[in-house]
């Protein structure tokens, strides 16, 4: 019998939505509502253009990847800012992130394991951290990215290395995972959501 994996945390999903085998619904954005024009779109700015560097390095580096500073975003407040207007832009409640080693626990209570609720926007995401233990045997955990850099390496990822699945109903699940092959993100979101945030993320007109 396998064994049951509990979250850490009171994250929970809970609905009457349409649920899927994850496994049966692999594909590319290809296959998704988004027509050749979007595509590119997405992929020009999530994959060459994306604000996965930290604000507090120097500049953007020579392959194009951006820091949020670059387009607007420079500080605590204006991440705060952002989070919310990409949350409200998606109709997903919140961004779940986790300083965790795993983050199983929390897909499966989150509908977002093996069996998926496909119906709500949703994600879960492993954010990167350090661990500190002092010689009094104190542990610290440290975030090494902030909120917005985390969510952008993972979609960045998804993309690069085509780790979709597209359902039925129109709604796309980006998967992440790390250098040992474990699960890192699983976001689930209306394609069009994609084009949205780069509306949003490029709040002051910039051309990249």
């Amino acid at each position: 019998m396998a064994t049951k994996i509990e979250p850490t945390n009171n994250h929970m999903h809970s609905c009457n939505g349409e649920t899927v085998v994850l496994r049966e619904f692999t594909g590319s954005l290809s296959d998704s509502s988004l027509t050749k024009a979007e595509i590119i779109l997405i992929v020009n700015f999530y994959l060459f253009h994306a604000p996965v560097i930290s604000n507090s390095l120097g500049t953007q580096d020579k392959f194009g990847h951006m820091r949020l500073r670059d387009y607007g975003w420079a500080d605590a407040r204006h991440m705060n800012q952002l989070e919310r207007l990409l949350l409200a832009g998606s109709s997903i409640p919140s961004f779940i992130m986790l300083k965790s080693e795993s983050i199983k626990g929390t897909l499966s209570s989150m509908l977002l394991d093996d069996i998926v609720c496909i119906e709500h926007p949703r994600a879960v995401m492993k954010i990167n951290s350090d661990v500190k233990i002092s010689e009094a045997n104190e542990v610290k955990v440290s975030t090494k990215e902030t909120r917005m850099e985390c969510l952008f390496r993972h979609i960045r990822n998804s993309l690069a290395h085509n780790c979709i699945y597209v359902f039925a109903n129109g709604n796309i699940l980006l998967e992440d995972s790390d250098e040992k092959e474990n699960l890192s993100a699983r976001i689930l979101i209306q394609p069009k959501s994609l084009i949205d945030w780069i509306e949003i993320i490029k709040k002051d007109g910039t051309e990249k």
